[in-house]
């Protein structure tokens, strides 16, 4: 997050189509490989498998939520290419954590809906709220592609793990005690996180406000010439 738009930037802060096209190769390059990413870890071939089955459910059910919604959102029912970079990914950041404990497909599916409407409303609402309102302007919109959908992935391996603990608690007492601390780890984990990501940022943003970075000024915000050198321009 980077400091607040004026009027006048906001005007410059546009997405062409040939770099939004050329993003999609990453997009698809990512959509590709990331039941890769969340089962490359798992030692387990049953656990391995299921990871990967339940993040393309995930990632397919996210890419039709965000299509549908981004088109919806359009005046004309025109899809907005920046919803299909980020929510195209958000079933397989939501399913990141707890994929290899979901039995069912239709559980990866609904957090796929899930956490793609999270991603699409994030992308067409949060970066005018966080501008006008609290005065920052997210420049990669990470917020909404991995911040949200992974707080919902980590509720839901929590959730998961005290499903787990209620299904063993009359049958398999050992089972019953790594559950619960798997469960007590994952709580932990979550609050570090959260507290960490918090003060983390806090102090980011303050060292930012600096004077001593000699900033551009805000004619200068996302004016490449004012950083680049162009040799076909007179400079």
């Amino acid at each position: 997050l980077s400091r607040g738009l004026s009027s006048e930037t906001q005007e410059k802060d546009r997405t062409a189509t040939s770099p939004s096209l050329f993003a999609m190769l990453g997009t698809l390059f990512l959509w590709t490989f990331w039941p890769s990413f969340n089962g490359a870890l798992l030692n387990d071939p049953n656990e391995r498998k299921n990871a990967i089955f339940n993040t393309y459910y995930a990632l397919a059910v996210s890419t039709v939520t965000a299509t549908s919604v981004s088109a919806w959102a359009h005046p004309q029912g025109k899809i907005n290419m920046t919803h299909i970079h980020n929510a195209v990914l958000a079933g397989g950041v939501a399913v990141g954590s707890s994929c290899h404990l979901i039995t069912s497909p239709w559980l990866a599916m609904v957090l796929g809906f899930v956490a793609g409407l999270i991603s699409s409303a994030g992308a067409e609402c949060l970066p005018v709220c966080f501008n006008q309102v609290l005065r920052v302007h997210d420049t990669c919109g990470v917020y909404y592609t991995f911040g949200l959908p992974s707080l919902l992935g980590g509720i839901t391996y929590v959730v998961l793990l005290t499903l787990q603990i209620s299904w063993t608690k009359n049958t398999m007492t050992g089972y019953q005690v790594l559950y619960s601390e798997a469960l007590r780890m994952a709580a932990a984990s979550n609050a570090l996180c959260l507290v960490f990501s918090l003060v983390s940022g806090f102090l980011t943003g303050l060292l930012l406000n600096l004077k001593i970075w000699k900033g551009p000024h805000v004619t200068k915000y996302f004016d490449d010439q004012a950083f680049w050198k162009f040799p076909h321009l007179a400079v």
